[in-house]
């Protein structure tokens, strides 16, 4: 899931990306910074149809930064950094299958590590005698039972 990463001098959030995802300093937008100098209705970033998004500064008045020169439209790719104001926006895309998968791989290696060492002790050292498992007698009058001892 392609997410931005919003970094202003105190605090640091992180958005998922729908279809179309605002971004200004009104309330209404669904990434609202709170920076002066980020306009009301600033940017959007819209998922286009090969699945890559699409950063559109809307024709803010103070602009929007990639690799310091002021962008209109920009493509965004793994790790790029967007500048407005004072605010930084990271873009981050994470395909859910690979940490799905890298999750799945850290939980079998640590199954399979479990597995080994049981193995490698010796199953006999769990389970119980057979003698063990028969008890004794109970006594009526003091209802308590003996268990024999190894």
């Amino acid at each position: 899931m392609a997410k931005l990463i919003v970094q202003a001098s105190n605090a640091r959030r992180e958005y998922e990306l729908g279809a179309m995802t605002t971004i200004g300093r009104h309330p209404h937008n669904i990434i609202q910074i709170l920076d002066r100098i980020v306009s009301k209705e600033h940017a959007q970033v819209i998922r286009q149809p090969d699945g890559h998004f699409l950063y559109r500064d809307l024709g803010s008045l103070n602009g929007s930064f990639f690799k310091n020169e002021r962008v209109g439209e920009h493509i965004l790719a793994e790790g790029d950094e967007i500048v407005l104001g004072g605010t930084q926006l990271i873009f981050q895309e994470q395909s859910s299958q690979a940490s799905q998968a890298a999750q799945r791989v850290s939980i079998q290696q640590a199954a399979l590590a479990v597995h080994q060492k049981v193995q490698a002790v010796g199953a006999a050292e769990f389970l119980p005698s057979a003698r063990s498992l028969i008890p004794k007698p109970c006594d009526a009058t003091t209802r308590s039972c003996v268990w024999p001892t190894s």
